[in-house]
């Protein structure tokens, strides 16, 4: 798809802010891209799932299911506890655990806040894990000489992206680091004092599935 565009290093503020671009290509073409990860709106990711915070860390597993605007997201002891899974659509967010606890919400993000005490940035992976930034707020964004985006800084965290592979013609991520920016972390920590305050998580993908 993108995989072999000529491109050197590129800054790119998105959103509300301010664009300044340096491309050594015809942008349309990133564009272009772009715009069809944009049409992939139902796909399956299986992996890995750790997260360091400040009293230690928890690693496990992450299976995410989305169907157009539905989802359903499965996370095993990643998050400091055993099964939890997710069940979202426009109209409510239904969390339940391992243990029987159950939360209603308006959306996937409000239930899992409640749930762990510190904001894990689900809203904005749902876009990060295709290699794009959340389209509704500002970002920094810097890519490869492959047309790939490495890193992206958006919402107090810093997002790495170190590999890709290739999947019904689409390039799509394949590793991920996720930092908690010391204002984000102060914040979340203010927020729920009692709290285990994430500085960072990793997600490695094993299996893709486009629908």
């Amino acid at each position: 798809m993108i995989a072999r565009l000529a491109l050197v290093a590129v800054l790119v503020m998105t959103g509300c802010s301010t664009q300044t671009v340096n491309y050594s290509f015809d942008p349309a073409i990133l564009d272009s891209h772009l715009s069809s990860l944009d049409l992939l709106d139902s796909w399956n990711i299986r992996g890995r799932l750790s997260v360091r915070t400040d009293k230690g860390g928890h690693i496990g597993r992450i299976a995410w299911a989305r169907s157009g605007t539905s989802h359903q997201i499965d996370i095993y002891g990643s998050l400091g506890s055993g099964h939890i899974r997710i069940v979202a659509d426009p109209r409510e967010a239904v969390l339940t655990d391992s243990d029987g606890w159950m939360a209603v919400g308006a959306n996937a993000q409000r239930v899992l806040d409640v749930y762990l005490g510190w904001r894990f940035p689900v809203t904005e992976m749902e876009s990060w894990v295709l290699g794009k930034a959340y389209p509704y707020s500002s970002a920094e964004k810097k890519w490869d000489t492959l047309g790939h985006v490495v890193e992206i800084e958006q919402e107090g965290w810093q997002v790495v992206f170190s590999q890709y592979g290739t999947f019904d013609g689409y390039d799509l991520p394949t590793r991920y680091r996720f930092f908690a920016s010391d204002d984000l972390q102060q914040e979340m920590a203010e927020q729920r004092p009692q709290a285990e305050v994430p500085n960072e998580i990793r997600l490695v993908i094993s299996s893709w599935s486009l629908n």
